[in-house]
């Protein structure tokens, strides 16, 4: 599960449907039904999920893990180490993907929505607290 998709089904696309300003309030909304679906699937006891979430800091995993825990199911931390320079051509060949589309293709979505400018890219990277010590497991991505 992830916000993105429950973001832009409700709001649309940032800055292309509406301002960037109220992304923090539609964020919100969307990571408010993540959580909501969590907790009704772990009530269900017959699925493996997934998460796909920033984890940018140990609060917020925390957070997860105790929702999980408190509601029957059983948390794995998956970290995906990639080098910053890995980081940055991906983000260039998203955007460079998404800016070979028309305006009104279908492809257009939460995933290829936000541009990340250099100093976006360093205020993510200078503020993610890596997992250290909570059990994680750590996939090198090339």
């Amino acid at each position: 599960m992830n916000d993105d998709p429950n973001t832009t089904s409700n709001s649309a696309l940032k800055q292309i449907d509406y301002p960037e300003g109220k992304y923090p309030e539609y964020q919100a909304e969307g990571l408010q039904h993540v959580k909501a679906e969590l907790i009704r699937l772990l009530g269900e006891k017959q699925k493996d999920i997934v998460l796909d979430l920033a984890f940018w800091n140990r609060k917020y995993r925390e957070e997860y893990k105790e929702a999980i825990t408190k509601h029957g199911g059983r948390w794995l931390l998956v970290f995906l180490d990639a080098d910053k320079e890995v980081l940055r051509r991906r983000i260039a060949d998203r955007r460079a993907q998404r800016d070979a589309l028309s305006l009104n293709d279908k492809r257009r979505d939460g995933d290829t929505a936000f541009d990340v400018d250099n100093e976006t890219f360093e205020m993510y990277w200078d503020g993610f607290e890596r997992p250290v010590g909570e059990g994680e497991i750590v996939i090198k991505v090339l």
